[in-house]
């Protein structure tokens, strides 16, 4: 396993190189990320990861961190490590069930430090995490970062909003309308370090990957400013480039929170 990016801190890789790695002798997966920490905020509670595997194939995560006095941080940091931890071991049991044993290995974590440091009881984290090897790609998914597939021009949300608003529209007591501006949208139902017994969603049939395909894995600091259009025209571009301007207009629109934002393309290779 190499961490090819951890973003923030002072040890992460520098995120000015975009990534290449090879999935099979047709596909290429094209990785760039970027964590900023908004307009508003002075700490970024969220984290970024990229990590090859052992096997072959990539896994990458995105986590946005809750929690007074920077635990926050704390949370999402140790929710990194994990992740990190369960690329270096690699896929040898089923993907599905080695995501989720990272999510599991995370919430253990972040509770036993919050029962052992007073001033981080009650951190938690959101964690969006997906894993490419090969022509197939799952997911494990918990809060309300996001994970989406642009394929063609149509851009799918692949994981499911954990919050009181989104419960709310799945049980028809909301309309979207009045979902956009709802006071408790932010309030979160499912997270990492919230109960000794955590429940992620987890990818069951695996996902066909395709030449052309774009997964972008993000906070809500950037989808909470920008249009599902927004984002399907940015992640038209490259990677970098896509990254970069879909930072860019979410601090323009006033990058209220955290923006985490991680973009995989799918190229075919030159035969």
């Amino acid at each position: 396993m190499a961490a090819l990016l951890m973003l923030p801190g002072a040890d992460a890789a520098s995120p000015a190189a975009v990534m290449h790695i090879k999935l099979t002798a047709g596909l290429t997966a094209e990785i760039y990320g970027l964590c900023d920490v908004g307009c508003v905020r002075r700490n970024n509670e969220d984290r970024l990861g990229v990590f090859t595997l052992p096997d072959g194939g990539v896994l990458m995560m995105v986590a946005d961190g809750m929690g007074g006095h920077a635990a926050g941080e704390v949370a999402a940091q140790i929710t990194l490590e994990a992740v990190g931890e369960t690329a270096c071991t690699g896929m040898s049991s089923s993907v599905p069930a080695a995501l989720r044993s990272a999510l599991e290995l995370a919430n253990h974590r972040i509770c036993r430090e919050g029962e052992n440091n007073p001033a981080q009881r009650g951190m938690g984290t959101t964690a969006s995490v997906l894993a490419a090897v090969e022509d197939q790609a799952w997911f494990a998914h918990i809060g309300d970062s996001r994970i989406y597939r642009l394929r063609g021009s149509r851009l799918q949300q692949l994981s499911e909003d954990h919050s009181l608003v989104a419960e709310m529209l799945r049980g028809g007591l909301l309309s979207p309308e009045d979902a956009i501006d709802h006071p408790c949208r932010n309030i979160i139902v499912r997270a990492l370090g919230i109960d000794a017994d955590v429940h992620p969603q987890i990818s069951g049939a695996a996902l066909d990957v395709c030449a052309d395909d774009v997964f972008l894995l993000c906070s809500d600091g950037l989808y909470d400013q920008l249009t599902p259009g927004e984002l399907a025209d940015l992640l038209e571009a490259p990677a970098q480039a896509a990254s970069q301007a879909l930072v860019d207009l979410a601090r323009e629109r006033g990058g209220a929170d955290n923006i985490s934002v991680l973009v995989c393309r799918i190229k075919a290779n030159a035969v």
